[in-house]
């Protein structure tokens, strides 16, 4: 995809990488002005001279770290390369299930067996859904996701 629809993820809180690029899960994602602030407790702007936290592109970098203030070279807007990246489901994740009978629950994470299964419980009442196979797709923050399918591919 193109560099524009990428930010479009990157807008709807998911992450996005090139495949252009030769570092192992190199990712981008967006950090949001306003999660900064609930996080640090500052930064609102409601004393005199309080600055405010402006939303920035994160970089995860092929060394596990974590840089803030990405900004794309020439290539990087030009490329058509853009990929979705589909992060690796973890205990305690809230995702959406749609069962055989096409019911669909708001579910908890209990367990990641492996790359192949999930446990799953209803957020709201005593059910429980035993390894989930990976086939089955399950929804996060409105995006398809599956378990570790990108994860060690690229």
């Amino acid at each position: 995809m193109k560099f524009a629809q990428a930010l479009q993820v990157l807008e709807a809180g998911g992450y996005v990488f090139r495949r252009g690029w030769n570092g192992k899960q190199i990712v981008l994602f967006l950090i949001r002005g306003t999660d900064l602030q609930k996080v640090l407790g500052y930064g609102y702007g409601e004393y005199v001279g309080e600055p405010t936290f402006e939303s920035t592109i994160a970089i995860r970098t092929a060394q596990n770290t974590i840089a803030l203030g990405w900004k794309p070279t020439n290539a990087d807007m030009w490329a058509d390369d853009w990929e979705v990246f589909y992060k690796p489901f973890e205990k305690g994740d809230i995702v959406c299930y749609t069962d055989p009978h096409r019911l669909r629950y708001k579910a908890r994470i209990t367990k990641v067996w492996s790359q192949e299964c999930v446990n799953l419980e209803h957020t709201e009442s005593d059910m429980r859904f035993e390894k989930i196979p990976s086939s089955v797709p399950l929804y996060r923050d409105g995006m398809r996701s599956f378990y570790f399918e990108h994860g060690d591919e690229y």
